[in-house]
């Protein structure tokens, strides 16, 4: 064998180390990864924080709840039925609910309105924003 075979075959086989060396520390490398990744997804220090801030400072949230498409079933003395069945209701706090886009029928006829604000407990129904009332 000549010089210059022997020395392109040490080079192949340098390279066949550092490509090995190279895989290596790839594989190392995502295994570390997937740890951190799993270690960090199942800690519950910023989630405890969060709750921690959230009940020692009640006042700065805002918190709402919404649900879409709602229906209620209102019954008024013992004869009278009203279904209504709205776009979308909020509820802030125990006391208010406004519903957006509101459609009311019952016995004496049909009311559509923008919006609905029902308070005191459901004793006042309140349409407003272009409300219309169709008698029977």
């Amino acid at each position: 064998m000549d010089l210059n075979t022997r020395q392109v075959l040490i080079n192949i086989q340098r390279y066949g180390q550092i490509k090995k060396f190279l895989t290596i520390l790839c594989y190392v490398t995502i295994f570390c990864g997937i740890m951190l990744y799993v270690f960090h997804g199942l800690s519950k220090q910023n989630s405890i924080k969060l709750i921690n801030d959230f009940q020692s400072n009640k006042d700065d949230y805002l918190s709402e709840k919404i649900m879409t498409n709602p229906k209620i079933i209102l019954q008024y003395n013992h004869n009278d039925i009203y279904n209504i069945k709205a776009s979308k209701a909020m509820h802030k706090s125990n006391n208010e609910i406004i519903l957006q886009d509101v459609f009311a029928e019952g016995n004496i006829g049909k009311i559509t309105a923008g919006q609905l604000k029902i308070s005191e407990d459901g004793s006042h129904l309140v349409f407003t924003i272009n409300p219309v009332l169709i008698l029977k």
